[in-house]
């Protein structure tokens, strides 16, 4: 073992006692120091029917501020709202029902949220898949073991997706790329980082995956029809999320709407 690796599980071991010990002596978790003023550390499960009230809520009090930012970039609530919309619409269309499992295999970028909670609009269960640590193998573990029809994902690793597909149960393609949505319109400025990461810095392998849509024009798509409205509950299960692995088979865990019925 290296020694920075070796410092490494040291700090992780005294975080992880540190942890420990505040619990046993009641003090709150050393995560809430990170809170900014006015965030309450405990939630009222019971004030929301779903993630996607609680969507909706957040959209209604903040639509002009905003949600997310990356690469100098923001995307607002508001066409954050209009975009996870018309994905979850274009999900509809290509057949996802209430309770069908749509995998996420994309990194901290502007376009994750939008599949994210488009596909929680739809009804849908969102399996996230590590794009940076799976290998072929692994990956085609995780697809078949979840069975998921729907996969979302980064042009960067998208040949790992083609040579993991053999044996799964995925139909529906959706590719996006690091500048995608960074601007509307015509997006200069992604198009000009997509252009860079593939050309110059050549970061993204050759793979054939014809019947694969894009993030955009998936949205474009789904703005084209009418939403259905999914009634959903605190029985529902938003998430399938599946461990590391490091030991074993990547395992999967199950996170509701909610942790508990409304009162």
């Amino acid at each position: 073992m290296t020694r920075a690796r070796h410092a490494m599980k040291l700090a992780q071991a005294s975080l992880w006692a540190s942890a420990q010990a505040q619990s046993m002596h009641g003090i709150d978790g050393i995560w809430y120091a990170s809170y900014a003023p006015g965030v309450a550390r405990e939630i009222d499960p019971s004030r929301y029917r779903s993630l996607v009230h609680f969507f909706d809520e957040s959209v209604a009090r903040y639509r002009h501020q905003v949600a997310f930012a990356s690469l100098g970039s923001e995307l607002t609530f508001d066409a954050l709202d209009q975009k996870a919309h018309a994905f979850a619409s274009y999900l509809q269309e290509i057949g996802v029902q209430h309770g069908d499992h749509v995998a996420l295999m994309m990194p901290n970028t502007l376009a994750y949220p939008v599949p994210l909670f488009g596909a929680l609009i739809a009804g849908a269960i969102v399996l996230n898949v590590n794009p940076l640590l799976y290998t072929v193998r692994e990956l085609a573990h995780q697809l078949k073991d979840c069975g998921a029809q729907t996969i979302v994902m980064l042009d960067l690793f998208a040949k790992t997706l083609e040579d993991a597909l053999p044996g799964s149960r995925v139909k529906h393609v959706v590719v996006t790329s690091l500048g995608d949505l960074l601007a509307g319109g015509f997006n200069v400025k992604g198009r000009t980082l997509n252009l860079f990461v593939r050309h110059v810095k050549k970061q993204v392998p050759g793979f054939a995956l014809p019947e694969a849509m894009t993030l955009r024009q998936a949205i474009a798509r789904g703005a084209k029809r009418k939403l259905e409205t999914i009634c959903m509950g605190h029985g529902d299960i938003a998430f399938i999320q599946y461990t590391g692995g490091t030991i074993s088979c990547r395992k999967a865990r199950c996170s509701r709407i909610a942790t508990s019925s409304p009162t």
